[in-house]
């Protein structure tokens, strides 16, 4: 438990440590709303947002693309809604396998009623001249994600890592200006480190491609807008094996709250799945100020043969226009079985915490349980394998060493991480 602890505590100050080197823009005298940061499909949404450590749908491309790295098969999915009685929004997200990890993407397009075309006459009045005018914008989202990172023998190195394109447009359409479109790009990066067997942490750093390199989105006169560098960990828990609770925090770092999401997700069947959850979303207070408001988020997810249908409710205490519904419709391709938290998948002959030795290196054996596995590895190196049997040497210096045994399925997915230490003791023949 004192590893666990100690290996958690380290993996939240690496999280905690890295908005210091985010990308700062203070001279942009106009800031851009992320599209990208602020959809969401169902399943998330129904969770209150808090998603970035569980990502292990087609959703992982918006939330956390290290998570699509738990997506190895193809699926597709769309979802439409409607805001305030007016705003139209669609989403589209895929996955598509590719090499030792997983494509994502997704297109999310958004229109709103901006107006109409008007003149004035001599006299002083307004009268309208044509058709209304309409405000668009989109975003474009691809990802990759992988569990096969070259620097996966570092103590703390995360168990998937990824990183997503995103390309911005948007404009007004039925209106004979100047100013009428603009586009942009930006990247976001993200990570998944898993704690134990029942705990996961997830973090997503969006934006993080400096203007000075691009990250900007540009009007046709040349007017810049900043996309604001934010920064989202989570962490999810398998409290139990039919509930999982997620909790994310969302950091701006340009003077907007911080703001707090939440939610359950039990599965009270293999095919059904209820949720609910709390999402903070910024509020204006006036006098420039903003704040918070908390919403209550509520949905279900139903499985039929490969297609998945999932719904959200968000409710807005203050403005009951902004209740809103979001339906979403998946299809799936072939899928491993889900992981269980408590399945085991490879058991040592003899464990201890900690492994005490005197000599230079350990020698670990144990047995394979499941069809699934494909390699074991000790501390990322390829034990031999006999049958359902496994055998490992590992080097070890004087002193404490944590290490780990991975079983990994297709694709070097890992199934299951026994996290242990060993501790070589002092010889005459050392001294």
């Amino acid at each position: 438990m004192a590893n666990i602890l100690k290996r958690a505590i380290a993996i939240l100050l690496i999280i905690l440590f890295l908005p210091a080197l985010s990308p700062v823009d203070p001279g942009f005298a106009s800031t851009s709303v992320d599209l990208a940061a602020t959809t969401q499909g169902p399943r998330p949404r129904a969770l209150g947002g808090a998603f970035s450590a569980i990502s292990d749908d087609t959703n992982a491309v918006l939330t956390n693309p290290a998570g699509l790295a738990y997506v190895p098969y193809w699926s597709g999915a769309s979802m439409r809604t409607t805001l305030v009685g007016v705003i139209q929004n669609t989403l589209f997200t895929g996955t598509a396998p590719w090499g030792p990890g997983t494509v994502g993407g997704a297109l999310f397009i958004s229109d709103s009623p901006a107006g109409m075309n008007t003149t004035r006459d001599a006299q002083g009045n307004v009268t309208a001249t044509g058709g209304n005018i309409t405000f668009q914008e989109s975003v474009f989202l691809l990802g990759y994600g992988t569990q096969k990172l070259p620097f996966q023998h570092l103590r703390f190195a995360p168990r998937a890592a990824g990183i997503t394109f995103k390309y911005y447009s948007k404009g007004f359409s039925g209106i004979n200006q100047i100013e009428t479109g603009a586009k942009g790009i930006n990247v976001d990066a993200g990570a998944l480190w898993e704690v134990n067997e029942r705990t996961q942490v997830g973090v997503i750093a969006r934006n993080i491609l400096p203007s000075a390199l691009g990250g900007t989105i540009n009007w046709g006169t040349g007017r810049q807008e900043d996309l604001p560098f934010s920064f989202r960990p989570g962490i999810a828990v398998d409290v139990r094996e039919d509930l999982v609770a997620a909790a994310d925090v969302d950091m701006n770092f340009r003077g907007h709250p911080m703001m707090f999401h939440g939610g359950l997700e039990w599965h009270p069947n293999p095919r059904g799945t209820l949720r609910m959850g709390l999402n903070q979303q910024e509020s204006a207070l006036g006098g420039g100020r903003t704040g918070t408001t908390t919403h209550l988020t509520l949905g279900f997810g139903v499985e039929i043969a490969n297609m998945q249908i999932d719904y959200a409710y968000q409710n807005d205490w203050d403005i009951s226009d902004n209740t809103a519904h979001f339906v979403a419709i998946s299809f799936l391709g072939a899928r491993p079985p889900k992981r269980s938290a408590t399945q085991r998948y490879i058991e040592l002959d003899e464990d201890a915490s900690p492994f005490v030795i005197r000599v230079p290196a350990l020698k670990l054996s144990g047995k394979i349980i499941s069809d699934e596995v494909k390699r074991v590895s000790l501390k990322s190196k390829t034990a031999s394998r006999t049958g359902k049997t496994f055998v490992g040497i590992l080097p070890v210096e004087i002193g404490r060493t944590p290490f780990d045994v991975k079983a990994q399925g297709d694709n070097d997915g890992t199934l299951q991480t026994l996290l242990r230490n060993v501790l070589r003791l002092k010889t005459f023949r050392d001294v």
